[in-house]
């Protein structure tokens, strides 16, 4: 059976790939030598936040987490992003700049997290040592995601939608004819 797209390897990247253009109605083939998640994907640590300096990044990982989120209820499977929250402290040279990012990406992108001033946060967590800590940044929507579970999750998905899921095949070489792949 021919596809109009074949995607090689199914790490997250390649898996999800797979899913959002069969959810597009593509006819497409994954390609994976081993299993999903079999190489880096699958070492991962997989945290996810929405803390970055440039925007850019922050609005790339906030649809990263918001795909995460969705993932059981498009896959059919198990929650696979799990929120613990995470507190980032900066002394005085990064204190401005970060700030600035957190007000950004709470007010401009809709992301969950805020700044804390030294006071509040020595209120909070009496036991932390606040030498030369100038502001802490609350991010509860911070997490990690299971990257085995999410890769398969985005497979199933694919799958679901009309994909051909072809795993322990290797592709030995790319053909092409007059600059486009012809097998």
């Amino acid at each position: 059976m021919a596809s109009d797209v074949i995607v090689i390897g199914s790490g997250i990247v390649g898996a999800s790939t797979t899913f959002h253009l069969a959810a597009a109605g593509i006819s497409v083939t994954l390609i994976e030598k081993d299993h999903p998640a079999a190489g880096p994907t699958g070492k991962s640590s997989a945290v996810s936040h929405l803390f970055y300096t440039e925007p850019e990044l922050s609005q790339l990982a906030q649809r990263g987490c918001e795909w995460l989120k969705r993932l059981p209820a498009i896959g059919d499977g198990p929650a696979v992003f799990h929120e613990v929250g995470m507190l980032w402290c900066t002394g005085e040279e990064n204190a401005e700049e970060w700030a600035a990012a957190a007000r950004r990406i709470h007010d401009q992108e809709g992301g969950e997290i805020f700044v804390i001033t030294p006071e509040d946060l020595a209120a909070r967590a009496p036991d932390f040592v606040m030498d030369d800590i100038a502001i802490g940044i609350w991010e509860p929507a911070y997490g990690y995601a299971d990257p085995y579970e999410a890769t398969n999750g985005f497979v199933n998905a694919a799958r679901a939608r009309g994909a051909i899921i072809r795993q322990q095949s290797r592709v030995g070489e790319i053909e092409t004819a007059g600059g486009r792949v012809a097998g």
